[in-house]
């Protein structure tokens, strides 16, 4: 008995010990994110186990024979003249009456895709329009602290925007950001800054702005009336969002390389030290049967806007490995967007090569493969008809092969449907691949589009690594 007491004794002073140590080291926010890692490390590996998916191994099945390049001109067209307010400045979901979302997140990602074509062809008027998108995300910092979940032209039809909605007669604006928000936003000013040089003092202005606002909120997301938002967490709670803690830290370190002589480099210091930066590379954990779905879209986002802002080799290394691991969990999906952002982040950081780290090396070595896995979807594109909303029912089919989650007994697709034959979605590369029903009743005419922004965004990354030619 008294053995056994010493045993427990020991080991209970063993445990405090490093509880002691991380702690010292982490400071309680830390060793909460420390202490989660490696549950979630393990949750990885059980729900892939578990997922009745296939390796994605389908060929294209293609419904639009002209080459991409002939494709994404009528994109572009579409884009600028149907899918923008403000002459250019603002970028809308779809057609009018225009949904109240997240056009932050958007708005972001509409940027990006405008440096991308900026740096791509390097023409004045593609430098014209990053300028514009990059207005656009001023503009979302205008109204709450530090930006609003959306802000348009008070003439523009738009349907009701519900809580948090505002308006004075020039402006109707929607504040409650979200981390969703602050992810695109961050992401889309980087790309920016990034890839058109011209543009960084604009960008850095823009971005220093954004670090005071979040820095003077104690790094929570707030109303115009200094309330905290629904999903406020990207910094300065308990336990942080992931990617909303991933986008701070890109902003700090941006920030402190705009302006060295301020508080921004300490305040980097302080987050890293207390683990912030792993727990927000690798803490984004799906839900069993949900790991094919949005809320991987902002981890991608928040992760390429941390490996963009980084230049400590360490930091990028646990940026690039958040990166390799999160890929892996949605291989299955064949998710072009993601692959292709994921390669061309790695490598823009020099993860091309591979002795800089042996993880994310390994995971390179298939750069081939993946590359095929995500050449599927882009060559499946049915352009308007996939992007034009309409009532799509394909659980009722004979002809798709199912199997089922073991235990769960949920059914699943064992491969991803054909773009042209999924439900039309705002930005498809958020939704699952295996998506069967959707829009079910829907008979508004004449009804309205999305935006191909989704397909060009991809695209523009998908020349740039190599895993499309515009004569596909």
């Amino acid at each position: 008995m008294a053995m056994r007491l010493r045993i427990r004794f020991a080991v209970w002073a063993l445990v405090m010990a490093c509880l002691w140590a991380l702690g010292s080291r982490l400071g309680p926010r830390g060793l909460v994110s420390e202490a989660a890692l490696g549950a979630l490390r393990f949750w990885d590996a059980f729900h892939i186990s578990l997922d009745p998916s296939l390796e994605f191994s389908r060929s294209t099945r293609r419904a639009d024979e002209r080459p991409l390049t002939e494709q994404a001109r009528d994109m572009e067209r579409d884009l600028d003249a149907d899918f923008t307010a403000l002459g250019g400045r603002l970028f809308l979901i779809d057609t009018p009456p225009v949904q109240v979302g997240d056009v932050c997140l958007w708005q972001g990602v509409f940027a990006a895709e405008a440096a991308l074509r900026a740096a791509g062809g390097g023409l004045p008027a593609d430098k014209g329009r990053a300028a514009r998108a990059l207005e656009g995300l001023r503009h979302l910092s205008s109204k709450g602290r530090p930006i609003a979940r959306s802000v348009y032209p008070a003439s523009l039809a738009t349907e009701p925007g519900g809580g948090w909605s505002f308006a004075d007669g020039r402006w109707k604006w929607k504040e409650d950001a979200s981390v969703d928000s602050m992810a695109g936003w961050v992401f889309g000013v980087l790309m920016v800054r990034e890839l058109v040089p011209e543009l960084r003092p604009e960008a850095d202005s823009l971005i220093l702005g954004f670090a005071a606002a979040l820095k003077g909120n104690g790094y929570r997301l707030r109303n115009g009336d200094g309330t905290l938002t629904r999903f406020n967490r990207v910094g300065g709670g308990w336990v942080n969002s992931p990617p909303g803690v991933l986008s701070t830290l890109a902003v700090l370190k941006a920030a402190a390389r705009a302006d060295p002589a301020g508080p921004w480099g300490a305040a980097h210091a302080r987050f890293v030290a207390e683990g912030q930066d792993r727990w927000g590379a690798y803490a984004s954990g799906p839900l069993l049967w949900k790991n094919k779905t949005t809320n991987h879209n902002i981890a991608f986002l928040s992760l390429s806007s941390a490996l963009l802002s980084e230049d400590d080799p360490a930091r990028q290394t646990v940026y690039a490995r958040g990166l390799v691991r999160l890929h892996r969990l949605v291989e299955r999906t064949g998710n072009s967007f993601w692959t292709y952002l994921s390669l061309w982040s790695l490598e823009r950081a020099g993860f091309g090569e591979a002795e800089r780290d042996r993880e994310v090396a390994l995971w390179m070595a298939r750069r081939r493969l993946h590359l095929a896995r995500a050449k599927v979807a882009m060559l499946e594109w049915q352009y308007p008809a996939c992007k034009v909303k309409r009532e799509v029912v394909n659980s009722s089919r004979a002809d798709l092969p199912f199997s089922r989650w073991p235990f769960f007994g949920r059914l699943a697709l064992r491969q991803p449907l054909p773009l042209w034959e999924r439900p039309p979605a705002d930005f498809v590369w958020q939704r699952s691949a295996y998506s069967l029903d959707d829009w079910v009743g829907y008979a508004q005419e004449p009804p309205q589009r999305f935006s191909p922004l989704d397909f060009l965004v991809a695209y523009r990354l998908g020349l740039a690594v190599g895993g499309i030619s515009p004569e596909d």
